[in-house]
């Protein structure tokens, strides 16, 4: 059968979407088809220029300016190809045409057919395919990977990257650089009584108005919830208070709402670096530190990070180390402490509590390590570690219950049944309610350990949610979809109105200790009934925390709270080992 014709191999060149040519073993062109010339025209180029005969090596190598460099490894390119060194060569470039900015992937490979003497091919075949939609795509991609989607400002992830940046350039040239961070006062109290799209709209607005005052190069992030940071290059002391007074007056600035002005106001927290071994997420969490300061100084204030905020933050970033270590050496420890039926003694279940020692076997108090760790990177990872070793802690007292020995075989040990040890609670924080990954977490625990999810109870405190009222809620109605139960702890110290209270997708409610410690007194005995006739009245466990003497056991059983935890009724006992956890396969 004789093979395609002349006119056939033209055709099939001309029918081409990409603008292809056809080059010679010397790099001149051969042939091109209609796609090109079509592109040529349009950008004025005339076919002497790009057309047959044309030496298109020479094209490139006379290319001057901007592009000369692209132009020059392009012409490398083809010259690797007709010299046989490989089989193929490709580069995406930019083309700002006059008609429209494009993107073009140019791919390069030897022409087939009868190869000459020298095992060179007999030219190549240069196409040109338009993938502007694909770029445009990819830049849409990392632009809602880097940006807040409600506000449009940086995110957390891009504005560390502009930080590290910038600290970097501050320690090669000595200049400055500031850091601010700024959080709404009363945003909550907006969210909560004209709800999340009111809450939104001011949200945008805000950040409109903070980004009209800041100067050309500096950075503006959104952190999440109603927190702003700017990052100001070239910024010294003075200049970084001018800043700070212009961004709270642009925040409260009256935003209609509903058809009504609503104003906030903004604490907002300086840092700068110290020294140049400063760190970047160390200067970001002084700036923090600052800015909590301003909040309990009685907000709409500003705050310069002092040396103590900055040796804090630097102190946050050591322990977050020593965390991972910790996980990976088992350094972490979990006990259980026990929660009892007050009416007959029996355990109902038990409490997983985080324990860190030193290397030296000394217990490490907690109060020096977890609230350091409420903003740290590696929350989520002890998050995950903690759950997954309780989950799977509690499947095995589940097996052993039932006689189950992890072979499979009955074992009568002579132990008390009396004992719940297959059900447990596990604390989350802060950082943990407002990461989407929680729910899946949770699930991913239950089901490493084949623990039934009912076993789990989720505990967060009542102070974390109120925090974030709507978010929490949110997130709590997520990990109960797990089928694990939800308790609030820390409840009343007053800071969740019963209103609230009564609408959060719980199963639990623990009373808080310093209520418990009150129960010889009036006022703590009537905090702690009603809170007990509301769990009862909406079917929730209700269980009384910190008992640490018979008068309280007893006082609690007297206004018929069933369940009660603390050392008088069991001690934390040590119970397993937190390791981290290995990613799912």
């Amino acid at each position: 059968m004789d093979g395609p014709g002349p006119d056939l191999l033209a055709d099939v060149l001309a029918s081409l979407p990409s603008q292809t040519a056809v080059l010679g073993p010397t790099g001149r062109v051969l042939a091109v088809n209609r796609a090109w010339r079509r592109f040529g025209a349009a950008n004025g180029a005339d076919e002497q220029r790009c057309g047959p005969g044309v030496d298109y090596l020479a094209v490139c190598e006379a290319t001057r300016g901007d592009l000369r460099d692209e132009a020059m490894e392009v012409a490398g390119g083809i010259r690797r190809v007709l010299s046989g060194q490989t089989d193929g060569w490709s580069t995406d470039y930019a083309c700002w045409s006059p008609q429209a900015d494009q993107w073009f992937q140019l791919t390069v490979v030897p022409l087939q057919g009868p190869e000459e003497q020298d095992g060179r091919p007999r030219g190549a075949v240069v196409a040109h395919a338009d993938i502007t939609a694909r770029k445009l795509g990819e830049v849409a991609l990392l632009h809602e990977a880097t940006h807040d989607p409600l506000t449009g400002l940086l995110n957390r992830t891009l504005l560390l990257a502009e930080l590290r940046r910038e600290v970097h350039r501050s320690r090669s040239d000595g200049s400055d650089v500031a850091v601010l961070y700024l959080d709404l006062d009363g945003f909550k109290a907006v969210n909560d009584s004209l709800g999340h799209r009111a809450g939104d709209t001011l949200l945008r607005t805000t950040a409109q108005r903070l980004r009209a005052v800041l100067r050309p190069g500096d950075h503006l992030a959104r952190m999440g919830g109603d927190e702003f940071v700017a990052v100001l290059p070239g910024a010294a002391s003075g200049e970084a208070r001018r800043m700070a007074r212009r961004l709270a007056e642009a925040a409260r600035q009256p935003t209609e709402l509903d058809g009504m002005p609503v104003s906030v106001t903004a604490s907002i927290g300086i840092a700068a670096p110290r020294s140049a071994t400063t760190d970047p997420e160390e200067l970001l969490s002084a700036a923090d530190s600052a800015m909590y300061r301003a909040k309990q100084r009685g907000r709409a204030r500003t705050e310069v990070a002092s040396g103590d905020l900055c040796a804090r933050a630097e102190q946050r970033t050591e322990v977050e180390g020593q965390l991972v270590a910790a996980l990976a050496t088992g350094d972490l420890q979990l006990f259980r402490q026990p929660v009892v039926d007050l009416r007959d003694g029996t355990y109902a279940g038990g409490e997983a509590l985080v324990r860190w020692f030193t290397l030296d076997g000394r217990l490490r108090s907690p109060s020096t390590y977890l609230d350091l760790t409420a903003h740290a990177a590696v929350a989520r990872e002890v998050t995950c570690a903690v759950l997954t070793s309780a989950a799977a802690a509690a499947a095995l007292a589940d097996r052993r219950k039932d006689g189950r020995r992890d072979d499979g075989r009955r074992d009568d040990d002579g132990r008390d049944d009396s004992r719940d040890d297959s059900s447990v609670s596990v604390n989350v924080a802060l950082p943990d309610l407002r990461d989407p990954a929680l729910p899946d977490i949770v699930r991913a625990a239950c089901r490493r350990a084949g623990l039934a999810p009912g076993r789990l109870t989720v505990e967060v405190s009542e102070q974390a949610v109120m925090v974030e009222p709507h978010r929490a809620h949110r997130m709590l109605a997520a990990i109960r979809a797990t089928g694990a139960r939800v308790a609030l702890d820390h409840v009343g110290r007053g800071r969740c109105p019963p209103w609230l209270l009564a609408s959060l997708p719980l199963d639990e409610i623990k009373l808080d200790r310093s209520v418990t410690a009150a129960l010889d007194r009036a006022q703590g005995r009537a905090v702690a009934h009603g809170l007990a006739v509301m769990a009862c009245d909406l079917g929730l466990r209700f269980v009384a925390c910190g008992v640490e003497t018979d008068e309280q056991r007893h006082a609690a059983a007297a206004l018929g709270i069933r369940f009660g935890q603390g050392w008088a009724l069991g001690p934390p006992e040590p119970w397993t080992v937190v390791r981290a956890t290995p990613p799912e396969r």
